[in-house]
């Protein structure tokens, strides 16, 4: 399924939004095929053949973390709006 940047940075915005995708800075990124679970913003199976990008963010304590998984398109994007929010 084809999906436009617009329409990616849409989704993105309606879930900062409602508190469904986080925007603080990520503390670790990792990368690594994908495992077939779902990327945070899309939905869509990060399948084997391409990367999943895995980001901890802090949880709601301090020693909690939290960890959100995008594919390559989606990651971009969500770092692009979160750093738009973090600057006002």
């Amino acid at each position: 399924m084809a999906r436009s940047q617009g329409d990616v940075a849409a989704a993105i915005r309606a879930k900062l939004a409602s508190g469904e995708l986080p925007s603080a800075k990520p503390l670790k990124l990792w990368v690594g095929n994908g495992t077939g679970k779902p990327c945070m913003v899309c939905g869509l199976s990060i399948r084997a053949e391409i990367f999943e990008y895995e980001v901890d963010i802090a949880g709601p304590s301090a020693d909690r973390r939290t960890t959100l998984r995008f594919d390559r398109a989606c990651l971009d994007v969500w770092s692009k709006e979160c750093e738009r929010l973090r600057q006002g």
